[in-house]
């Protein structure tokens, strides 16, 4: 039998000593990458990235946290800032929200027993 998990680093320890080593593949802290490239459409990067990194509120494994790409580093970041103050967090039943927590207290009290 052989253990492969992505998770948060505590998680992840936890998961590597509970197997004694044997067959594990534990990735802690795990990042995405994405490259962008000097001629790529910055506004489709943005929108993508904004996707990446806030889609599901950055829960699944998925999520985008670096960014590769030093000819166009200062415009994409300035592009990307200006588009995260336009999103609305809050309540993912509320339509007009862009995000917001994907665990509600009821769910948190059941599952972790708070």
């Amino acid at each position: 039998m052989a253990v492969s998990f992505v998770g948060s680093t505590p998680i992840t320890e936890y998961i590597y000593k509970a197997t004694n080593a044997k067959r594990c593949q534990a990735l802690g802290g795990a990042k995405n990458h994405a490259i962008v490239m000097p001629d790529a459409d910055m506004n489709n990067v943005v929108n993508q990235l904004l996707g990446a990194a806030f889609g599901s509120s950055g829960e699944r494994c998925m999520a985008l946290s670096v960014v590769v790409g030093d000819a166009a580093a200062d415009a994409l970041v300035e592009k990307v800032q200006k588009a995260m103050q336009s999103l609305k967090v809050g309540a993912f039943s509320e339509k007009s929200n862009d995000f917001g927590p994907v665990i509600t207290k009821a769910h948190q009290q059941k599952v972790v027993g708070y």
